[in-house]
């Protein structure tokens, strides 16, 4: 299995999941810890190496959290001049910080249990009329009414 994550990729995107569903309540440690384990470029073995940001799960995800700034992290990175480690740390504060508001939004939800089972409620009423309107459009078209 490849280990490449290019921006699309079933690796990347498990990466990606990882940090937005199961890691909005991990706490910046929790999140520092799963970034330091993360693939980078195999060729770079000193800060000096040339890397290669295509390869690197790390970078791509640079890519996906800062898609205004994460090219000059890449050249520096091409370069040399960037370790894989100044990359994580990076990475790191960018996940906890895009994070932070969803993890607020969700402390606040679940400290008023009441509140939540209404909201949740509501959507599921929503998302049965939507149903029953699909349903009855395919059944519609199928010839079954």
């Amino acid at each position: 299995m490849s280990r490449r994550c290019q921006t699309g990729s079933r690796l990347c995107a498990k990466w990606r999941q990882q940090f937005t569903d199961e890691r909005v309540a991990s706490t910046p440690d929790e999140i520092a810890e799963k970034v330091k384990t993360a693939f980078t470029t195999p060729t770079k073995l000193r800060k000096s190496d040339p890397g290669v940001p295509e390869n690197c799960v790390v970078c791509q995800l640079r890519k996906v959290y800062d898609p205004s700034g994460f090219q000059r992290s890449w050249d520096e990175d091409i370069s040399g001049v960037r370790g894989c480690m100044q990359n994580k740390k990076e990475l790191t504060e960018i996940i906890t910080e895009a994070l932070a508001p969803m993890r607020k939004r969700r402390e606040e939800a679940l400290s008023d249990r009441g509140e939540l089972e209404r909201t949740l409620q509501k959507g599921a009423d929503k998302a049965r009329v939507v149903a029953a309107e699909t349903i009855k459009l395919v059944n519609e078209a199928m010839g079954l009414r």
